[in-house]
């Protein structure tokens, strides 16, 4: 899996629902 692709994953949760975004 690529790193950054995961993050920019995150990074779109995050402007979503912040409580399904884990750490």
């Amino acid at each position: 899996m690529d790193f950054a692709s995961l993050m920019s994953k995150e990074i779109s949760k995050a402007k979503a629902p912040a409580s399904a975004t884990a750490e």
